[in-house]
């Protein structure tokens, strides 16, 4: 629910959400649920055409460099939670909008900066006629965590490992700061859970063993070098 004007709750439009995104009335009242709900049909049916058009507002606004960078994440975070979809009905259309807002940050890059665009749009950044309108790395970085997120088990786990496979490790660990595949396993490892019984089960999750994230890509959190390499299996 969001406020009118006249300090009424009312059930959210596409255009109140996005007004509670961009600029809440209340600066206490939840941001991205209004979207979702929209999304969702939490609240009523809405006709598919003006779905479509609310979910490509949302894309828009999160790829606009305009925008605070929290506005940009609340409309990327909008489009993964309609996925998920805790209540009303899944917005399936959402998942492939969140890839095309993770590609077009390659947009421009060519050939093998293509295999690794995270790092070939920090290179970007650090450039001297760096404009402030490019995307900046941290937009990709979070782009491709919200793809992840919105099926982890399923496309987001497959898409993330094909961004990983497809850019490979960095030659270093100064080189993996900045990496596509280091940023890949960063989601992982900070999802993952280790503590006794359940360490085992945490690893085969993993795409790489403990040592080797360490090594190309630093320490995250507490997950210290010696864990064991992951284990296969189910």
């Amino acid at each position: 629910m969001v406020l009118d004007e006249g300090g009424e709750m009312r059930i959210p439009t596409p255009e109140s959400a996005l007004q509670q995104l961009i600029e809440p009335r209340h600066p206490e009242a939840f941001r991205i649920e209004p979207a979702v709900a929209v999304l969702t049909q939490l609240f009523e049916s809405r006709p598919r055409a003006e779905l479509a058009a609310f979910a490509e507002s949302l894309v828009h606004l999160a790829a606009d460099t305009g925008h605070p960078r929290r506005v940009q994440f609340d409309a990327s975070s909008a489009l993964m939670e309609a996925v998920l979809a805790r209540e009303g009905v899944p917005y399936e259309p959402a998942f492939d909008l969140l890839v095309g807002l993770y590609e077009t940050y390659m947009a421009g890059l060519a050939g093998d900066e293509r295999d690794d665009p995270i790092a070939a749009i920090h290179a970007r950044n650090r450039a001297a006629d760096f404009d402030e309108s490019m995307p900046r790395a941290v937009h990709a970085v979070s782009a491709l965590h919200a793809v992840y997120l919105a099926d982890p088990e399923g496309r987001g786990l497959d898409y993330l490992l094909g961004a990983m496979e497809a850019a490979g490790p960095p030659a270093s660990r100064e080189a993996g700061r900045h990496s596509t595949w280091c940023a890949a396993n960063d989601f992982f490892y900070r999802d993952a859970t280790f503590d006794g019984a359940s360490t085992d089960a945490a690893l085969r999750t993993l795409p790489v063993d403990a040592a080797t994230y360490h090594d190309l890509c630093g320490l995250v959190g507490s997950i210290p070098r010696s864990y064991p390499p992951r284990r296969p299996g189910p």
